[in-house]
């Protein structure tokens, strides 16, 4: 589910059964890597839509915690870390940070395993079936995070 009034809606009937939630992790850059990040932003947009309708009804995907990439790490980590724990206040169980940015990869550690590291694929110029498929992929690989820290918490 997105934070869309329609999904909202079922959200609310379905509470109980909704225990994760994703927060994309999107940079922001002007500078010389702005067309950089613009790829990762891309490419993670369509990532975590492709999660959320896979998982729809287990999960709730809001919308990326932007942040400008120049700020330092810890400053971003601290921001990230008080959303977690704001989510865990609120009764999810589950809360996983997706991002393409490997800046974040400095910080992994202090995020207990809810922080997801993926390499961007720079999607211009790919064929839309090729797209599609490495997309399954890299959906199917996450998905495997996601199975393995629900059986966990069993």
């Amino acid at each position: 589910m997105k934070l869309l009034p329609k999904d909202i809606e079922m959200f609310e009937q379905a509470r109980e059964h909704i225990d994760t939630i994703i927060v994309p992790l999107a940079g922001i850059d002007f500078g010389t890597n702005m067309k950089q990040y613009a790829r990762m932003n891309e490419f993670l947009t369509i990532l975590a839509s492709e999660i959320e309708r896979q998982f729809k009804g287990r999960i709730i995907l809001l919308p990326a915690l932007s942040y400008i990439a120049s700020l330092d790490t810890e400053s971003r980590k601290q921001t990230a870390l008080e959303w977690k724990v704001n989510f865990l206040n609120e009764g999810f169980k589950h809360v996983f940070f997706v991002t393409c940015d490997s800046d974040w990869k400095a910080v992994e550690k202090d995020f207990d395993q809810s922080l997801i590291w993926v390499p961007a694929i720079p999607l211009e110029g790919l064929d839309d079936s090729y797209k599609r498929q490495m997309m399954d992929e890299q959906v199917r690989q996450i998905s495997n995070i996601f199975s393995q820290k629900w059986q966990q918490a069993k």
